[in-house]
């Protein structure tokens, strides 16, 4: 009898809970807005800005902060189809997961409107009129891969590659840098943006080297020969079988007024490991002791490699610093035919030049239907990521015109990468503060235009104004990548097991030099 009566008290004083919660959190944020509404003539100010965008239908709910006075809003999220989302809240509006993608689901290919009301202390309704936004039939790709770490250099040693899943909020670790001993890892890579085959490299903690994933075998290879340093930027061949390097040796360098720090190559040359075979290979047009070249990216068909070349300065210490002469660097884009099958090289062609563009032409990445390629612009250099007149353009594969998309910014906007479909562009930008590097999303159309950018949805509206790390290297990933990070981690620590790659045995070593000058090595055929 006393546990039925413990068990009516318990049951009573829930229900009553839940009936205040009730009317405080739900009811108490509820106002009429059938009587006393004043339409306005602009739209409301919300924060990140979800104006007059394209999204794609299967994106996570865009949650914003309403930047307007009142006491409490409404906010109603509609389109032609499907039952309209209401929300009563404060300032900060979070839209329910299920409802939004049933609504945009619905939609694609129609219009979003969102609609605030506001309600003041005087009791005064206030209607904005609807922000507008075009729901896209052409889907995302369901993850994106991405490094997360501090602005600060000297703090590199908390960072991450991470996945956040683009439907939702959901983020996990690919791998961190706490189970490396503190390490440096960069330079994530898919092959044909699919999660079976990928690479990192790692630099300090358990040395520098590759880590391989591939065919469900994680282990290390040492990319370091006679012929060349260790290898950086990275692009697979469509076959997953061949990566395209660069081998570079960096000069970081620090100014006092803008942008604390800069970095260049003070050379660099291009080289091709094949994975099956475990073998590095070049070739003279591509490892010219007078060039430096850099950024490799195959065609979407492997048959053309894509690079950036500059020539090679005679000075490339410090003293090519102090003078001013850095600015002075800049790099065509080029490509070169290539025969992935017989390991054969074709005919180099100039696609753009610095002289014509007076611009430095970097990091160009081709679209998966062969039809553009997108690349940076900048006034000197290859780091576009420290240059505030780094911008975006598109260059037409098929009329060979190139042409600046309107999502560029002020400052710096830099590392890109294309979705699957080559509808979708994210780009690394720092234009909300200069300091911090953002996700933003752009549609890109048949013709090559550009809808106006948004940034990478979070689940609280303000999480940019707290966040103290940087995202960079964003990489679409069709699907999620199951790899346990014990798993990478293991084989990252596994030193004794690493792999060393050979050199190609048609290639002769004329020229040594210690690495890390400006001397490098020249190939010649036995």
């Amino acid at each position: 009898m006393k546990k039925t009566r413990i068990y009516l008290i318990i049951t009573l004083i829930t229900v009553i809970s839940a009936f205040i919660i009730y009317k405080v959190f739900f009811l108490g944020k509820s106002f009429d807005i059938r009587e006393n509404v004043h339409q306005t003539e602009t739209i409301p100010t919300v924060y990140p800005d979800y104006s007059d965008c394209t999204i794609p239908f299967n994106i996570a709910p865009l949650n914003f902060m309403i930047n307007e006075t009142g006491e409490k809003f409404y906010v109603e999220i509609s389109s032609e189809k499907e039952k309209k989302i209401s929300v009563f809240s404060g300032n900060i509006v979070n839209i329910p997961a299920r409802q939004w993608h049933a609504l945009l689901s619905k939609n694609a290919g129609k219009k979003l409107y969102t609609t605030v009301y506001a309600k003041e202390r005087d009791g005064k309704v206030y209607k904005y009129k609807p922000i507008e936004n075009y729901i896209s039939s052409d889907k995302i790709d369901e993850y994106l891969v991405y490094r997360r770490i501090p602005p600060i250099y000297i703090m590199w040693n908390n960072m991450g590659i991470y996945q956040r899943q683009l439907s939702s909020f959901d983020e996990t670790p690919v791998i961190t840098n706490n189970v490396l001993d503190k390490g440096c890892i960069n330079c994530h890579s898919f092959c044909n943006r699919k999660p079976e085959k990928m690479l990192f490299h790692m630099r300090a903690g358990h040395g520098t080297g590759m880590m391989l994933f591939n065919k469900d075998k994680a282990y290390r290879v040492n990319t370091k020969t006679a012929f060349n340093g260790h290898v950086a930027y990275r692009s697979w061949h469509p076959d997953g079988n061949i990566i395209a390097f660069s081998s570079n040796a960096v000069l970081q360098f620090f100014h006092a007024i803008g942008e604390n720090r800069d970095v260049l190559d003070k050379s660099s040359d291009l080289v091709i490991y094949n994975v099956e075979t475990n073998t590095i290979t070049s070739c003279p047009a591509v490892s010219d002791v007078d060039r430096m070249e850099t950024f490799p990216e195959w065609s979407h068909d492997g048959k053309y490699l894509y690079f950036c070349s500059a020539p090679q300065p005679e000075d490339m210490q410090f003293g090519f610093v102090y003078a001013g002469a850095y600015k002075t660097l800049k790099y065509n884009l080029m490509r070169i035919a290539y025969d992935a099958v017989n390991n054969t090289w074709g005919k180099m062609e100039t696609v753009i030049t610095s002289s014509a563009t007076g611009m430095s032409i970097t990091q160009p990445k081709p679209s998966p239907d062969g039809r553009f390629l997108m690349f940076n612009m900048s006034s000197y250099g290859n780091f576009a990521v420290y240059n505030t007149t780094s911008d975006l353009y598109i260059l037409d594969l098929k009329t060979g015109k190139y042409m600046k998309p309107d999502i560029n910014s002020n400052r710096s906007d830099s590392y890109h990468s294309w979705s699957s479909n080559s509808r979708w562009v994210v780009f690394s930008s720092k234009r909300d503060d200069g300091i911090h590097t953002r996700l933003y999303f752009s549609r890109i159309d048949t013709n090559g235009n550009a809808s106006k950018p948004f940034v990478l949805p979070q689940k609280d509206p303000d999480f940019y104004l707290t966040d103290l790390l940087v995202y960079n290297v964003p990489e679409f990933v069709s699907d999620k990548i199951t790899v346990n990070q014990d798993i990478l981690a293991g084989a990252s620590k596994n030193v004794e097991d690493e792999i060393q790659a050979q050199l190609d045995s048609d290639i002769e070593v004329k020229e040594t030099g210690t690495e890390g000058t400006e001397q490098m090595w020249k190939p010649g055929a036995k």
